[in-house]
């Protein structure tokens, strides 16, 4: 974005909420258990406890990384993000799946302001 003069996801995200902490990564190891990517492994049993995710793992061992965001939490609206990242990959993100982590993170807070917004 700043190449083309537009801001960042970052500088939209402090003008529309505020100075807040939006998420904390988490790294995943690398690795696998019964044949499953780790990463599937833990959103599979974070989900089995009833917690949502923003959207499907994104990424893949051929892009170097998978990744998820959690649902913002009710009391905080901090997010989770869980990234596994494969052969050596040192990024936080691919060019491809940035703008999907995105769009979702913003959707979700959109959504908790209309949400706040009904019930004031």
């Amino acid at each position: 974005n700043h190449l083309d003069k537009l801001p960042s996801p970052t500088e939209t995200f402090v003008r529309n909420y505020g100075p807040r902490l939006h998420h904390i990564a988490l790294t995943v190891k690398d690795g696998q258990v019964n044949g499953k990517e780790n990463i599937d492994y833990v959103v599979d049993a974070i989900a089995a406890q009833g917690k949502g995710f923003l959207l499907d793992t994104v990424g893949s061992r051929e892009e170097g990384l998978k990744q998820i965001f959690s649902s913002a939490s009710q009391f905080s609206s901090l997010i989770i993000e869980y990234v596994q990242r494969f052969g050596g990959f040192e990024g936080f993100f691919t060019k491809d799946n940035v703008a999907e982590l995105t769009q979702a993170a913003g959707a979700e807070e959109s959504l908790r302001a209309l949400q706040e917004a009904a019930q004031a």
